[in-house]
């Protein structure tokens, strides 16, 4: 089974990757994640 979604983010590339790579937003965007450690 394959799976695929997609979203528009009304912001610049370098925004949402440093967003999406910052450990301490991940709990905000995937769900079920309690904690994250470095």
């Amino acid at each position: 089974m394959k799976y695929t979604n997609s979203i528009e983010i009304a912001l610049p590339r370098a925004k949402v990757v440093q967003l999406i790579s910052d450990p301490a937003h991940m709990v905000k965007w995937l769900r079920g994640l309690v904690c994250t450690n470095r």
